[in-house]
């Protein structure tokens, strides 16, 4: 076991990647108010989800 400042990433490259991605997608929905479960609502920002 690697001793890295991030102690959070796993060690699988795969992994890291995915986490990357997840980490991104987060900032990304809180810099942009949007839904968490859908960063980018389909037919653009004028139209939200209705349910």
């Amino acid at each position: 076991m690697e001793n890295k400042s991030d102690a959070v990433v796993p060690d699988d490259p795969v992994a890291q990647a995915y986490y990357r991605y997840l980490l991104a997608v987060q900032a990304y929905r809180e810099r942009h108010k949007l839904p968490l479960y859908h960063p980018q609502p389909v037919g653009g920002e004028r139209k939200r989800v209705t349910k």
